[in-house]
């Protein structure tokens, strides 16, 4: 999922730091980035909250 990748950037986040929000460990975060795993609706929802994205943008649905 690149939109993790993009989102790291935009907040200056490292996967540590996004495992930590999402209570899971940084090689999870990895396999989200590749496609190997997806993220749970409630993971989706808590950096949607947290980093004040929509779910359209961090699906790659809608690109604001």
């Amino acid at each position: 999922m690149n939109k993790l990748k993009d989102l790291k950037k935009l907040h200056n986040l490292t996967q540590a730091d996004l495992a930590r929000t999402l209570k899971t460990k940084q090689q999870q975060i990895s396999r989200y980035e590749t496609g190997e795993r997806e993220l749970k609706e409630s993971q989706i929802a808590k950096l949607c909250e947290t980093y004040k994205v929509s779910a359209d943008w961090l699906l790659g649905i809608d690109e604001d």
